[in-house]
This record gives structure tokens, sequence and C-alpha cells, in this order.
């Protein structure tokens, strides 16, 4: 490849080409939250390591000041370069105050920091229990119900965590447990998780404050002996666990979110949100597509009808070229 050609970057649904995002390595895996956070990154931005002949990318991530190449990465001016912050100590590294972002892993928001004074860009705060929330839809409680009843669970089901139990659902199988919970008693790192499918929620003070959690609001907050009594409790009131399931879906989305994290992330690096596509039905025509739906079929035109309203109501063949 020429210095002039230019390799072949991939295209989002709309058919867009996607920024370029280079990965700078220390040689170890990225940290837990980070690689997760990558993840979210990628459905915005191809992610790569570093090709001797391609074209700059668009920006740089170096998993950690000690990352190999950052030196010469900092040098290129043309393009700018975040760097993971993990341990306190690193905020006063030459390559932390140089890099255009700072991403602060394992932080909810980000604290007065004096080492970070006079620097310029960003700091995004990655919190330590952040997640997917796509990756883990809410269950309301009916769906919880008829899957307890379709596959003769017990009702309630109350699934704990960090907690003594006689059964401990395989690390495999804990998001359906916790998916179909009646209740659920965690502490521990798996409370977001819980959090982000909406299962009602009784946890001990370290947890609710690790998450951000208000008492009665997103969970209920017990200590000792207190767990138990609770969490039975709230298994037996479908009102109040609908409230506090919705309540902790809330919490995900407002402080937990890794989709926040990654637009930071990506504006600070220069890189705006992709712009509305210029035809509104245009994901629902490539699921169609990907279904080997016939052009002409009548299922595909009452799926385009059902989504115009995306349109302000014109035409189903102006938004898509298809005309029945």
């Amino acid at each position: 490849m020429t210095p002039t050609e230019h390799a072949t970057v991939p295209t989002g649904a709309a058919g867009r080409e996607l920024p370029v995002i280079e990965l700078i390595g220390d040689g170890r895996p990225p940290p837990g939250g980070v690689a997760a956070l990558l993840g979210v990154v990628a459905r915005r931005a191809q992610v790569r390591a570093h090709l001797p002949r391609a074209p700059r990318p668009d920006a740089r991530l170096a998993v950690s000041p000690r990352a190999l190449g950052l030196d010469r990465a900092l040098a290129d001016r043309a393009v700018p370069v975040a760097v993971v912050v993990t341990e306190p100590g690193d905020l006063r590294h030459p390559a932390v105050t140089a890099a255009a972002v700072r991403l602060l892993a394992g932080r909810a928001e980000r604290a007065a920091e004096p080492a970070l004074d006079g620097t310029t860009g960003p700091c995004v705060p990655l919190p330590p229990d952040a997640l997917d929330p796509e990756a883990h839809p809410p269950v309301p409680p009916f769906v919880r119900a008829a899957v307890r009843r379709a596959y003769r669970l017990p009702d309630p089901l109350i699934v704990r965590v960090g907690y003594p139990s006689p059964t401990v659902p395989a690390e495999r199988l804990l998001p359906s447990a916790l998916a179909v919970a009646s209740a659920a008693a965690v502490r521990g790192p798996h409370a977001a998780l819980a959090c982000a499918l909406g299962t009602p929620l009784v946890t001990d003070p370290d947890t609710a404050h690790r998450l951000g959690a208000v008492d009665g609001v997103h969970l209920w907050v017990r200590a000792g002996g207190d767990v138990e009594p609770a969490v039975a409790a709230l298994a037996s009131d479908p009102e109040r666990a609908a409230s506090l399931g919705r309540g902790a879906r809330a919490l995900v989305l407002e402080r937990l979110d890794l989709r926040r994290t990654a637009t930071e992330l990506l504006a600070g690096c220069g890189i705006a949100p992709p712009r509305p596509p210029h035809r509104p039905l245009a994901g629902l025509e490539a699921a169609l597509d990907g279904l080997d739906t016939p052009p002409n079929a009548a299922v595909r035109f009452r799926a385009l009808t059902a989504g115009r309203s995306l349109g302000d109501a014109v035409a189903v063949h102006e938004l898509t070229g298809t005309r029945r």
C-alpha cells in the first residue's frame, strides 16, 4: 500500500465511514472496565492496533501511561491521544498531563485533582461498575412472573449473591437468574447487573454507596440481619418491587451507562456523535434485508408503514424508495 492509498474502513448501517481509533497497549489485557468500554466504542468507531503503513487514525487510546509507543503517539500532534489512568499516582505522569483526554478508570466522577491543574482537555470518569445497558435490557415484573410459571420455578423466587445462600447461581447463569427473580439480595460488583435488569434489589450500605444509589428510590439498603426480612418483604410486594426495579434501571442509565462514557471519550478526541440518518427508516430496512424479506413483501410494507412516524408522516416511498 502506498502512502496515498487508504485502507478499507468499515461503515455503519447508513453507509458512512467509521472513524478509526488506534489502541496502544502495554503488553497486558486492558482493565475490565476499559475492555467493556471498548466494546461500546466499537459501535461508533473502528478500534484497531497500530498498522505500520495504514493512514493516520482519527484518535489514539493508550491503556496506561506506560503503553508501548505512547511517547511517539504524543509527539504526533495531528492525532489526539487519550490515556487510561487507573492509579492515582499516575495523574502526575508526563504522558497523562500531555494527553488530550484522561480516562479515569474506577472513578464515578472527577474529583478536584491538583495534579491535573493547568492541563487542557477533559477528564472522563469511568465508574467501577459501569456497564452497557443495551446488553442487559430490563425485564418487567409480569414477564418475570410468566417465565417463572413457564419453567415451574419457585414463586416468589429470591436470588442471593454475595450473601449466604443454599443455592448460588453459577456465574454464567447469574444474568438469567437475576432476570427472572422476584427480588434479589446482592452485594458487590454484581449489583450493577441486577440494577440494569430492573431486578428489585436489597443491598448493603457499602454497595449502595459504590453505586450512588438512594435507599427507597433505586433499591433498599439494609445491614446485617435486616437483609433477609427485607428481601422477603420486597418479593411479596409487587407494587413496591416494580417501583424499585424502575428506579434501579434509571440509576444505571444516569450514572453507570458506558454509552455516556463512550460519547464523552469520543467527543474529547474530536469525534462527534453520528448525525441522524437521511433516511430515518434505514435501520429498519437493514433489519428486513437481514431477514431476506422480499422488496415487495406485504410484511415489509406494513413494517415500514408502522415506522412512518419517524419521518414526520411523509409517504413511505419518500423515506425508503419502496412503493406498493
